[in-house]
């Protein structure tokens, strides 16, 4: 894959990788999650499952969604409730949808999660592939410094992966560490529901220069 010499610097400069360290991961806790009543909607997404008669194990929660593991292989992302609070749960439920469709647009590719499908059309709830070594930050915090090659392998795949998601008119506006996944010593792009799809014969020079932070 050829990837244009200006986005390379563009998109060095939209991520900050955090020096390796011998330190303890961080929880599993996603920076991005609100604080408050965390129990609670445990609880009562954990009501929508229907795995089992027991509650799923949730490993993570978002802004708009908690991530619980089926088995060893499989996550859901259901959408966030709120007790009493149908606008907000809306549009929790409307973001999982959008990364639904942008899943389905992308496909399969090395460096994206694997989109298992829908779990549960009424609440829109969605299957991905389980990435058990967590997300980068809490891996760079954690783990050795890997060898240059590795290293060099790592920033290649992002580039190429990143490029791949902006050609298919799809902007990821959250990069971040911990929306990049460890999977089998490689590197998996992840949270696409507060991203933004255009239409595939959109002129994404364009998009940007009426919009330098997308």
């Amino acid at each position: 894959m050829v990837v244009p010499l200006g986005f390379i610097p563009k998109f060095i400069r939209s991520i900050y990788l955090p020096l390796y360290r011998g330190a303890t991961a961080r929880p599993t806790l996603n920076d991005d999650a609100e604080l408050g009543c965390t129990k609670t909607q445990f609880q009562h997404n954990a009501k929508l499952s229907e795995e089992s008669n027991h509650p799923p194990k949730c490993i993570s929660i978002g802004f708009s969604g908690i991530i619980c593991e089926i088995d060893g292989d499989t996550i859901v992302k259901h959408p966030k409730v709120i007790p009493n609070n149908d606008p907000y749960n809306q549009m929790y439920r409307g973001m999982i949808i959008n990364e639904r469709l942008i899943y389905e647009r992308l496909g399969s590719h090395k460096g994206i999660i694997s989109y298992l499908g829908v779990h549960d059309e009424l609440t829109g709830a969605i299957r991905l592939a389980y990435a058990k070594e967590g997300d980068l930050e809490c891996y760079i915090q954690s783990h050795d410094k890997p060898s240059e090659t590795i290293r060099a392998t790592w920033i290649q795949l992002l580039v190429e992966t990143f490029w791949y998601i902006y050609s298919q008119k799809v902007l990821h506006q959250d990069v971040k560490p911990n929306n990049i996944l460890v999977e089998n010593d490689t590197l998996k792009i992840v949270d696409f529901a507060n991203v933004t799809m255009h239409s595939l014969d959109t002129d994404m020079e364009e998009v940007c220069a009426k919009d330098p932070l997308s």
